[in-house]
């Protein structure tokens, strides 16, 4: 990501950034990362779904990474609905994946970067809410799921 400086050598409120080939060119504000912890309590948590969070942000994914404090292996699924959708009573589910079926996934590792989201659903609107369901998991006690997205202005 490239950042044109203002007059004063300040990195102005909004910037143009290229968020990738099917997107382009959008104005931005600056990375942001969208972190979820599925710990266990000092045991292997048990699959299924871990919760939720509300982004305030219109946002694009970029890449995910999944971090653990010890080696195992574990296949996380990301689901996302509009607030409007979650207050009239429906949760996020597997039919709500933006993941394509390419799932952020651990393979007996501490992390993983996963670059490659041909297939994802990468625009979160503002408001949107994303859930995290843990499809399986061994070894591991706790891992955290980062998406790493750019802030965008506006649905465009």
């Amino acid at each position: 990501m490239s950042t044109d400086l203002d007059q004063g050598g300040r990195i102005p409120q909004t910037i143009k950034t290229y968020v990738g080939p099917s997107i382009g060119w959008k104005l931005t504000d600056s990375p942001v990362d969208i972190e979820f912890i599925i710990d266990g309590g000092g045991q292997t948590p048990q699959p299924g779904y871990k919760g939720h969070l509300l982004i305030p942000d219109w946002v694009y994914i970029n890449n995910w990474i999944l971090l653990s404090e010890v080696s195992g292996s574990c296949v996380i699924d990301v689901w996302k609905i509009p607030l409007s959708t979650f207050l009239a009573g429906t949760a996020p589910a597997v039919t709500n994946s933006i993941c394509g079926g390419n799932l952020p996934s651990l393979s007996n590792q501490v992390a993983r970067q996963g670059t490659n989201i041909s297939g994802w659903t990468t625009l979160i609107s503002q408001n949107d809410i994303v859930g995290f369901n843990l499809n399986s998991v061994s070894t591991l006690l706790r891992v955290t799921v980062i998406l790493q997205c750019v802030r965008i202005i506006g649905p465009s």
